[in-house]
Formats: structure tokens, C-alpha cells, sequence
């Protein structure tokens, strides 16, 4: 693949960018989003042994062959499922839909992420970068369990769990082997990754539906085991005290010198942190800087002799406080989530850039995923997934890769 060279032409909501001569969008957070449509999570539906077509879960017999559901598989939502959901929407008959489906409304919105379809003679490949914040993560706080992991089988859930139960991984993962389904253990592992990277604790384990299966005191011994496990992620997180004694480290350590002194320029494992004028800034590897203004440091209400972070920002998360521009309270954890999420993203640019340098213009991205629409019989899943995996110079070697893709006429997620 050739070098790619881009430049910046403009500045905006949608940025334009010229790649080796070509003129292309930046249209993140623009344009269609198909996350705001509901997804085919939870939803099933039975597919016809006999006729090999899908149909509602509340039938007794096919409704296309009259086959008995007897014969049927119970199957999770999919692509086949909205083929066949629009095909009896397509009637505009609403007891029809009723008769194939049950529920009308459920056949509807199991389909309208299904609606996003390639352009006459073309096709979309797509597909998502596997765990790109627990890599990112690992690779920024240079916590070496995890790295290894993401270098060899990616099992980072089963890993998790094994490292805070003191079960084997191998007993992990030969249980899925032996019983084809994954180990009990599995969905603590889960929820623990889920929950934890960012200063998560009981409330955000409860959050990804812990509480379902653990107790509050349980809970709160698999954060700790979880912390204890990753000692780097947590340095990096930072603080302001070791042992009751003023220590300023990590990252809202380096947060709180660099609004303190103006113009000083702090630096923690290649991210720079400066206050220059009424912005503080966090460089990213990448050489981007995010901005956090008019921050403020005032005595922490929680512990004595230790400050809190503020900065006014918008906000459009109504979990934070009123919509529009607002102060917010930030500290170690949250800083480190912006770190990650940013640096993620700048990842996933790089990627996007490389794909419509090689002739995959990327019509829509799902948070860590890319769709490029192509013609028919041009390029393939495996070119595109080499080429979303290929990392820029400043994150050379870390094992960010785009794994599961696919190629076909309508979007499926």
C-alpha cells in the first residue's frame, strides 16, 4: 500500500481532509447514526427446518410452509430475520405482519438498522476493532499481563476472571471446549473489564448487571481483586497522597501541576499535560490535545489536604447535570477514560484515513467499527481488516485488530 499523506483543509463538525489528492469527510458524530436506532438485542425468532425461512416465536407451524415449530430452531435476531421481516412489512398489510411475526412494532425495529443498504452494484464491508479500549489501555498504562494477552489468544475476559478467582485459565477455556458453552466465571470477567478500567466500583458493576449474579459484598471483594491484579492501570489513574503524605503521580497528578503552575509543561508516560492561559491541556500520543477550560482547583470535600478538579465544558449527558455549558468535576479515573476513549478514536481515524487511501471510502462508523461501501467483486474483508489494523507510527506494535467482518448488501449490528 502506498504511503499515505493528509492535510487538513478545514476545520468543523466535518472536517475535510485531503488524501493523496483526494478530498475526504471527517463525519464523526455526523451524519446517519445508527445507533439511535434500536438493535435486534434480546430478540429472537425460529427458523423453518423445512423451508429454512424465520418466522415469530409465537407460532405453532410455519407460516410460509406450515411446517410444525416442533422442527424449528429458536435463533437470535440477525440479518436473515430482517430479510425476511421486511419481506412481509413490504405487503402493508398490518395482520399479516401480525400473522408472520406476532408483534408488528418488535418485526419493525428488529429492521430498521437493516434499512442502511449498499448503493445499486455495490456492496458494504464492515467490521470492528476487538477490545480497541482494554488495548489501548493496556498499551498506555503498560500493564504487561495485558499486553500479553492481546499479543497471544485475546481471551481477556476469561483471563480477568482467572486472574481475580485464582482459577486456571486453562480450566477456563478447556470448559468451553468441553461443554460448548463458556464458564460461569466468564460473565464476571466480563462485567469486571466492563466496570473497572475506570475508577468503577460497586455502582458500576451494578451498572452492567452484576447484581444479577453477585452479592454487593461480592461485588466489591472482585474490584478490588481486579485493581490488585492490575496495579499499572491504577498507577496511571493517579492520586495526589501515598501513605497520608503529598505526592503528586499518575495522571491526575500530573493534572493537578500542570493547572497549578501555568505554562509548565508535565509529561507521564508520553502524555504531556500544560495549562496555557485558561485551557489545561492532555497532548495524546498521537500529538492531538484535548482541551478542558477555565479549570479550577479547589479544596477536596472528600480528603483532607487534596484538591478537586473542575472545568467548564458542555455537557449533553443529562446523568451529569443540566444540558449546555456547565462546570464539571473530573479526577484520575475520568481523565483516563478521556485519555483512552481520545486516543482510541485517533486509532480508528488513522484506520479510516488508510481505507480511503486504498479505495474504501467508509460511508458510516458505529463506535469502534467502519463500513465502506465498494463495488461488487472489488476488495475484500481480509485487505479491509489489514488495513483498519495497521497502526500509526506512535503505536507501533501494539495489537489493535479489526477482527469479525463482513461483506454483504445491508448493515447488520
Amino acid at each position: 500500500m502506498e504511503k499515505m499523506t493528509y492535510d487538513i483543509l478545514d476545520s468543523g463538525p466535518r472536517n475535510r481532509f485531503c488524501v493523496n489528492g483526494r478530498i475526504v469527510h471527517n463525519c464523526i458524530g455526523a451524519g446517519p447514526q445508527p445507533t439511535n436506532l434500536p438493535n435486534s438485542a434480546g430478540v429472537f425468532a425460529m427458523e423453518c427446518e423445512s423451508c429454512g425461512r424465520h418466522y415469530g416465536t409465537h407460532r405453532k407451524d410455519c407460516p410460509w410452509c406450515g411446517a410444525s415449530a416442533e422442527l424449528a430452531h429458536k435463533i437470535e435476531w440477525g440479518i436473515e430475520s430482517a430479510e425476511f421481516a421486511l419481506e412481509s412489512i413490504a405487503t402493508q398489510s398490518l395482520v399479516f405482519v401480525e400473522y408472520v411475526w406476532g408483534d408488528a412494532m418488535l418485526a419493525v425495529s428488529g429492521s430498521l438498522r437493516a434499512l442502511f443498504i449498499a448503493a445499486p452494484g455495490h456492496d458494504l464491508i464492515c467490521s470492528d476493532y476487538s477490545a480497541i479500549e482494554a488495548v489501548v489501555i493496556a498499551e498506555l498504562a503498560g500493564e504487561q499481563w495485558r499486553k500479553d494477552v492481546f499479543n497471544t489468544h485475546g481471551k481477556i475476559y476469561e483471563m480477568s476472571a482467572s486472574m481475580v478467582t485464582g482459577i486456571p485459565l486453562d480450566d477456563i477455556l478447556k470448559f468451553k471446549e468441553e461443554t460448548g458453552k463458556h464458564h460461569p466465571t466468564r460473565k464476571q470477567g466480563k462485567v469486571m473489564e466492563l466496570a473497572c478500567a475506570y475508577g468503577g466500583f460497586v455502582g458500576s458493576m451494578q451498572a452492567f448487571g452484576a447484581d444479577e449474579f453477585m452479592s454487593e459484598q461480592e461485588m466489591k471483594d472482585a474490584v478490588l481483586s481486579w485493581r490488585k491484579a492490575s496495579p499499572a492501570i491504577v498507577e496511571m489513574w493517579g492520586g495526589q497522597q501515598r501513605n497520608w503524605k503529598t505526592e503528586y503521580y499518575g495522571v491526575e497528578g500530573m493534572a493537578i501541576l500542570a493547572i497549578s503552575n501555568p505554562g509548565a509543561v508535565f509529561e507521564y508516560r508520553g502524555l504531556k499535560f500544560q495549562r496555557r492561559g485558561d485551557v489545561f491541556y492532555i497532548r495524546l500520543l498521537s500529538g492531538r490535545e484535548m482541551a478542558y477550560h477555565r479549570p479550577l482547583l479547589r479544596p477536596s470535600e472528600r480528603r483532607q489536604g487534596t484538591y478537586s478538579i473542575s472545568y467548564e465544558g458542555w455537557n449533553s449527558n443529562p446523568k451529569n447535570g443540566p444540558m449546555g455549558w456547565i462546570r464539571m468535576d473530573t479526577y484520575g479515573p475520568r481523565l483516563v477514560e478521556n485519555v483512552v476513549q481520545a486516543t482510541a478514536r485517533d486509532l480508528q481515524w488513522h484506520g479510516i484515513l488508510a481505507l480511503e487511501a486504498a479505495g474504501y471510502p467508509v460511508v458510516l462508523h458505529v463506535y469502534d467499527e467502519d463500513a465502506a461501501e465498494v463495488p461488487e467483486g472489488w476488495g475484500s474483508v481480509e485487505e479491509f481488516e489489514t488495513i483498519m489494523s495497521t497502526m500509526p507510527d506512535w503505536a507501533a506494535g501494539w495489537p489493535v485488530r479489526a477482527k469479525g467482518g463482513w461483506r454483504g448488501k445491508r448493515y447488520r449490528k
